[in-house]
């Protein structure tokens, strides 16, 4: 059985700019997926208001069947993440992952002008604010490490 040597393969950082050349769908759609389940089971305002775990939308209650919250949870959670990994996909990982949690503020302030504003959908609103600012941190984290593929040979 041959080594292989490390000098024939991809550097990290030479794997991190591949990464950041174009939006990595596949990384996208799978991290909206986690960081959405976390947000959806993790109640924003900690563990003393657990009657809001599995029941709000984004920290918002939208309906009282559990299966309808749950798809329109994950329907936010879909479109934030497009929304996030467009913003912050070509950023190296730092600032990518402090941009992409500040963009929790202004995704709110739209979830609340639609859906608190005009639509009427209660909520407490600092759980609502936690809850995107939760959503964008891990999303932007698990994004990230997700974009990054494995090492490539390197041409000779």
């Amino acid at each position: 059985m041959k080594m292989e040597k490390k000098e024939d393969f991809e550097t990290f950082d030479e794997q991190e700019k591949r990464a950041r050349r174009r939006l990595r769908t596949k990384a996208l759609v799978k991290a909206a997926l986690l960081a959405g389940l976390v947000v959806f089971i993790l109640p924003a305002g900690g563990p003393w208001m657990s009657t809001e775990a599995f029941t709000a939308v984004m920290g918002r209650i939208m309906a009282k069947n559990p299966i309808v919250d749950l798809v329109a949870h994950f329907i936010l959670a879909m479109a934030y993440g497009w929304v996030v990994g467009a913003c912050i996909y070509s950023l190296p990982t730092a600032a990518g992952i402090i941009f992409g949690t500040l963009l929790g503020v202004p995704l709110y302030g739209l979830n609340y002008v639609i859906c608190g504003f005009l639509a009427g959908y209660p909520a407490n609103e600092l759980h609502a604010v936690i809850a995107h600012l939760v959503f964008c941190l891990f999303f932007s984290v698990a994004y990230r490490a997700m974009a990054i593929s494995s090492p490539r040979r390197k041409v000779a």
